[in-house]
């Protein structure tokens, strides 16, 4: 067995002759959270006896692999603190020993861990390449689905009756498409879209922007990685940063500015009736009980916080004057999980989270007087999340989220995003998926098949009609996509789908 230990440059060789009987029974079982094991690359993990030193719980580690069949790689987590591996830090003394099936790279550039797989060690494997898209297929139908009620046309158009009688046909807005209009209508995306940073070493994941009128440009907020980390490290180094950009779809690439320090996910920016501008995020903006601890000894040009750069107190949602700044907590509003908030113009609150609404006559109702009610509840393996809502030009309600929650309802490649609609923001249609997905056309007429996109959150245009489609794209290179919708007078030659 060979052993890395990162950051220490220390190599050791150990005995394939070790004991096969083994202390802990290796199954998905042994997991704190089930929902955390890969029961295709993972055999599972246990914790290590904290009155061994390190040598000698890398040394059991590496034994423990070495002594089973389907091992490939194991790893040693200082005292993690992930979700399924809680119970190697319940009591602050543990480390936890990870056993793979597959992934003998698996967490080499994360500071302490060790990592190592069975000798004689194989180079680790390249990145395995996406699927080709698939081959093209014939566009789907713009409207034509047969309808009684605008309902059955997802709000994304009218349902037009028949002289004759009879039941109706669809016809779809310009931003939706299918036969009864409820998959999203794009324009191919630019190459250099979204959030620009020039760091490859730079993960972000989803944001949204608004418009500031007086200078006709487009502030964004995204979820920015700190300490040049990857997006798994989310839960601890999350922050929220903000970027202008001279186009609805970006490049957000000037003034960049931190906003809310780690830890703080799920950027959501919204205007008031008032005309105040609130910040809605997971996480207060305090570092949480997982350290921070960055990924490389580059400076990175957020966090800590620059001088000149005030960061501010601790709260689960932000208020200010300005797009700008400066920002303050905004006590008392519940705390949900992906939040998505609408104000109705006479002060009418609606804060989604997963599967629920929670509504009040105003963002300063107590937080125990907000009333809740089921949105698009979860179905089988379908788990939604990241709901952004908006309401169209007719006074209608959409929702887009994602599907996949987990990844139990859509493997790697496979379009997931869904879609519904409503009334009145509080009773929603059975969701449509999907109804965006992970096949991005380019305006350089290629096309990328992403693993994942998660996080929709759609800029409107004044009339309320769809303008800009914001994604988290890719779990390997995760950054924030940003493509424009379809408007009326563009072209169908113009306009695609990232489903097919």
């Amino acid at each position: 067995v060979v052993v890395v230990v990162v950051g220490l440059m220390v190599t050791t060789t150990t005995s394939r002759n070790v004991p096969t009987i083994l202390d802990h029974s290796f199954n998905c079982s042994n997991y704190v959270d089930t929902s955390g094991c890969r029961a295709n690359s993972d055999i599972g993990n246990f914790l290590l006896d904290s009155s061994m030193s390190m040598s000698q719980q890398i040394t059991k580690c590496s034994q423990i692999c070495c002594s089973m069949t389907e091992c490939s790689a194991w790893a040693v987590r200082e005292k993690y603190t992930a979700g399924w591996a809680q119970n190697c830090s319940q009591d602050g003394g543990h480390n936890c020993c990870l056993i793979k099936k597959v992934g003998w790279e698996m967490q080499r550039s994360i500071p302490g861990c060790v990592s190592g797989g069975k000798s004689p060690a194989p180079a680790p494997p390249p990145p395995p390449s996406p699927p080709p898209p698939p081959p093209p297929s014939p566009p789907l139908p713009h409207g034509g689905g047969s309808c009684s009620t605008d309902m059955d046309c997802s709000l994304g158009g009218v349902c037009q009756t028949q002289q004759q009688g009879g039941p109706g046909k669809c016809l779809c807005d310009a931003q939706y498409t299918g036969t009864n209009c409820a998959v999203l209508r794009l324009r191919r995306a630019k190459v250099n879209n979204g959030l620009q940073i020039n760091s490859t070493a730079t993960h972000t994941w989803g944001g949204h922007a608004l418009l500031d009128n007086s200078t006709g440009k487009y502030v964004g907020f995204f979820s920015y990685m700190a300490g040049n980390c990857g997006l798994s490290s989310w839960s601890s180094n999350s922050m929220i940063i903000s970027a202008v950009s001279d186009a609805p779809d970006g490049p957000y690439n000037q003034e960049m500015v931190p906003v809310i320090g780690p830890w703080s996910h799920n950027a959501m920016i919204s205007k008031h009736p008032n005309g105040s501008y609130f910040l809605f995020h997971i996480g207060n903006g305090e570092l949480k009980h997982t350290p921070f601890k960055p990924c490389t000894t580059d400076k990175d040009p957020f966090y800590p916080f620059p001088p000149g750069h005030a960061e501010p107190g601790s709260a689960a949602t932000h208020v200010s004057d300005s797009l700008y700044g400066p920002w303050q907590p905004a006590p008392g509003i519940p705390a949900v999980n992906n939040p998505c908030p609408f104000f109705f113009d006479n002060g009418t609150t609606l804060l989604y989270d997963r599967t629920s609404v929670l509504s009040a006559p105003s963002i300063d109702t107590p937080s125990n007087q907000w009333i809740t009610r089921p949105t698009v509840n979860v179905n089988g393996t379908m788990v939604p999340e990241d709901p952004g809502v908006w309401r169209d030009k007719r006074g209608n309600f959409h929702m887009l989220f994602n599907s996949n929650s987990g990844h139990k309802h859509c493997p790697a490649y496979v379009p997931c995003g869904g879609h519904s609609w409503s009334y009145d923001g509080l009773s929603w249609a059975s969701p449509a998926i999907p109804a965006f997905g992970t096949i991005v056309h380019y305006d350089d007429n290629t096309t990328v098949n992403w693993d994942y996109v998660e996080r929709p959150q759609v800029l409107q245009n004044p009339d309320g009609t769809p303008k800009t489609l914001f994604l988290g794209q890719s779990y390997k290179s995760s950054h924030t996509l940003a493509i424009n919708f379809c408007q009326d007078g563009d072209e169908d030659s113009d306009c695609v789908t990232t489903v097919q």
